[in-house]
């Protein structure tokens, strides 16, 4: 076994304070490197963000042109269906009159009138639809024949439901990256970090649903609360001026409260009901993503 020198005490702690300058340079690095990821990570999500909910309007603006067509298709379906249906039941009368009442000629020619009359109804209505010029589908097919039209219905109720599955599938990805962004904020600020600026809620935004744009204008009172008013408004269901929401300040870029709806009593009396929500600005300080019972982003105004 070899034998070792003791060190002096002055020695060992000249080696102590030797290591801890290594270590500290190389722990110091790894936070900054850890910080940088996640920052760019942080920008990563705002520009997925921004992708997807341009993904997400464009799949509104196809929500409306099926629901359009869905509107013209479906009464004319409906009555054409029901024409064909009064025919399918009289050609089950013939088939008992001809078996137990062959003899009654009265019940016979009655049944025949109202069985001509059934015909000539299902031609003047498909004639009426032939002249009314038809209906341009979603996918600009003219369905001037029930035939063609019970067919484009069938492919846009299909198309619908998997552009269905599209959005919502989109809807719980901004929601899953607006927790994510969030998570990794509060990590920086747990650190000590500063990231970026403190981002400013105040001003007007743009609410698009489907081809319509609404405006909510956003101030704030002494109290630090910001309160968003419906200033421009394409909304069903929603009143000129009310109040959308009221949020505090949580993080430089996150802000949390309440979205406000108005519902009607079974007394005929409207009463407001209180959403938790959350508004998260992106990085770029243009776009905003609202999370309350859905998911929603707005756009500054110009």
């Amino acid at each position: 076994m070899k034998k070792y020198i003791k060190p002096s005490k002055y020695l060992q702690q000249l080696i102590v304070v030797v290591i801890l300058f290594m270590i500290f340079p190389t722990v110091t690095l790894a936070q900054q490197s850890t910080y940088v990821q996640m920052v760019n990570r942080i920008t990563n999500i705002d520009n997925e963000i921004k992708i997807l909910t341009y993904k997400k309007e464009a799949i509104g603006l196809k929500f409306k042109e099926i629901s359009d067509f869905s509107m013209q298709a479906r009464p004319i379906l409906a009555g054409y269906n029901e024409i064909v249906e009064a025919i399918n039941s009289k050609d089950n009368e013939r088939s008992w009159y001809s078996f137990t009442l062959s003899e009654h000629k009265i019940l016979k020619t009655t049944w025949y009138k109202e069985y001509q009359s059934l015909i000539n109804k299902k031609d003047n209505y498909l004639k009426q639809f032939r002249n009314s010029g038809g209906v341009i589908s979603p996918s600009w097919v003219h369905c001037n024949t029930i035939e063609v039209l019970q067919n484009e219905y069938n492919k846009t109720v299909i198309n619908y439901q998997d552009k269905k599955k599209d959005y919502d599938n989109i809807a719980v990805k901004l929601g899953n990256l607006n927790n994510e962004k969030q998570n990794l904020t509060a990590e920086l600020n747990y650190m000590g970090a500063s990231f970026g600026q403190t981002y400013d809620l105040s001003g007007c935004w743009l609410l698009r649903t489907g081809r319509y744009t609404s405006t909510i204008t956003v101030t704030t009172t002494d109290q630090k609360e910001f309160i968003g008013r419906l200033t421009v408004n394409n909304l069903h269901n929603y009143l000129d001026g009310q109040i959308m929401f009221r949020v505090t300040r949580v993080s430089p870029d996150t802000f949390r409260g309440m979205e406000i709806i108005f519902k009607e009593t079974s007394s005929g009396y409207t009463q407001g009901v209180n959403i938790p929500m959350k508004i998260t600005i992106n990085s770029d300080n243009n776009f905003l993503t609202w999370t309350s019972d859905e998911t929603v982003t707005m756009q500054r105004c110009n």
